[in-house]
């Protein structure tokens, strides 16, 4: 049913995964909600709670609690094919003809490409200007531990929040475009781009980014080439095993203690339920407090210091008995929070609040990418299409999609891009370029 929904709601939006016709922003959603999020719903059901290392999950709170994961995945499938549909179908569904883009539009896109790197370089040079280390080269130059890199990285730092969001957007977007029109950039700057995304992606030393930045790059390569559907079926298996690969090597590199088989069985637990574990637990632990919504209005973080659901969530799991500051937090689909704030009956509304926001957020991204960069709207309906379910997760809790917080971070982004698009424009773009943003 779930997969039927997904097929059906989807088809025909940015976010349609179709070989056929090129479209990829499906791949990224059905990995977030199949992958993370389903398989581990399935996983607890085959196994029980006792094959995983979890602390509050029950066979009987498993039981209680997949049919409602089932439910909110089939809810969210159908809102945000509702909304994009309706209210939002002027941007996020494809036409029956595609215009293709003019001279000036494709040069533009071009200058958006330049412009992401250059913001990327200056955002990682201010981190590092905080005190941050690069946690791989620390690790691999000095022996120092990287999980406790990680952990200086994210909360001994002075460096301020955004900045460092921002640079996740920024790389991210470089990888993007980098996917969609690396090859009309001359292959100097082609290295020179990959290798800022895989040291910015690396720095903090989390492993998910860096093999989603290069999953990111081939799909952008893959919406924008010519290839049969049988060949990309055909190379899908290396695309796969690539990345599988580069999370086995970085993984040893964290855990130089594990063996082969120690290691594939921690990626299995954390690949396999280690994104929905946290709503498992939140159903055994029934967690409540209305003021874990005070971090989903935006600017309240310059207000109040409350701790988030998924830190609370983590202390009272796998950070039981130890240091804040020595913890992360413990994932959890959005299910999760909107128990922990609402109750039982905003976890059915959630589907259809974070829907919304999700689609608004894809909306206002190609009007910026159309309309103010002026990048054409077939151009922006694909940087859109793995930009946004890049920044916008469903397994991050709420994650900012409850009450504009995460719109409101990417439409500042885009501001912050265009400020840096202008410059650059201005002193290195042609005079053609510049004339035809000004006169759209």
């Amino acid at each position: 049913m779930v997969i039927y929904l997904f097929r059906a709601c989807l088809k025909g939006t940015i976010f349609e995964f179709s070989l056929k016709r090129n479209r990829f922003g499906g791949v990224l959603i059905g990995r977030e909600i199949f992958l993370l999020v389903l398989l581990g719903a399935f996983l607890y059901e085959i196994f029980g709670p006792y094959a995983f290392n979890t602390f509050y999950i029950t066979e009987r709170s498993i039981e209680e609690t997949t049919p409602i994961v089932m439910i909110a995945a089939s809810l969210l499938f159908l809102a945000i094919g509702f909304f994009s549909k309706t209210i939002f179908k002027k941007y996020l569904l494809f036409g029956k003809s595609i215009r293709e883009e003019t001279l000036v539009e494709s040069r533009n896109f071009i200058w958006l490409l330049h412009s992401s790197a250059i913001l990327t370089l200056f955002l990682v040079a201010v981190v590092h200007g905080f005190g941050a280390k690069h946690a791989f080269i620390a690790n691999l130059s000095s022996g120092l531990d990287l999980l406790q890199i990680r952990l200086e990285n994210k909360y001994e730092i002075s460096a301020p929040s955004f900045a460092i969001g921002y640079m996740r957007f920024s790389y991210t977007l470089l990888a993007i475009l980098l996917g969609l029109i690396g090859e009309k950039i001359g292959r100097s700057r082609w290295c020179l781009y990959m290798f800022l995304i895989v040291y910015s992606a690396t720095l903090q030393g989390d492993k998910a980014p860096l093999v989603a930045m290069l999953i990111l790059y081939f799909l952008g390569r893959l919406t924008n080439s010519k290839m049969n559907p049988r060949k990309v079926l055909l190379a899908a298996p290396f695309l796969v095993l690539g990345p599988l690969l580069l999370i086995y090597f970085v993984t040893k590199i964290q855990f130089p203690t594990l063996d082969e088989v120690e290691i594939v069985l921690y990626l299995v637990e954390r690949l396999g339920v280690g994104q929905i574990q946290g709503a498992y637990e939140q159903f055994s632990l029934r967690l409540h407090d209305f003021s874990y919504i005070i971090n989903e209005i935006p600017f309240s973080g310059m207000i109040f210091n409350r701790e988030s659901f998924s830190k609370d969530l983590m202390m009272l799991t796998g950070g039981y008995g130890m240091y804040l500051q020595d913890i992360g937090v413990m994932n959890s689909f959005f299910i999760g929070e909107a128990l922990a704030i609402g109750g039982e009956g905003l976890i059915y509304i959630s589907p259809f609040l974070v829907a919304f926001n999700y689609c608004l957020i894809a909306y206002i991204a190609i009007f910026f990418f159309a309309r103010i960069f002026r990048v054409g709207i077939s151009n922006s309906k694909k940087c859109t299409s793995l930009l946004i379910p890049t920044l916008a997760v469903f397994t991050g809790d709420f994650g900012g999609l409850l009450v504009f917080k995460k719109l409101i971070a990417i439409v500042g982004f885009l501001m912050v891009v265009f400020f840096v698009y202008r410059m650059a424009l201005q002193f290195f773009g042609g005079r053609s370029v510049r004339d035809g943003v000004a006169r759209g």
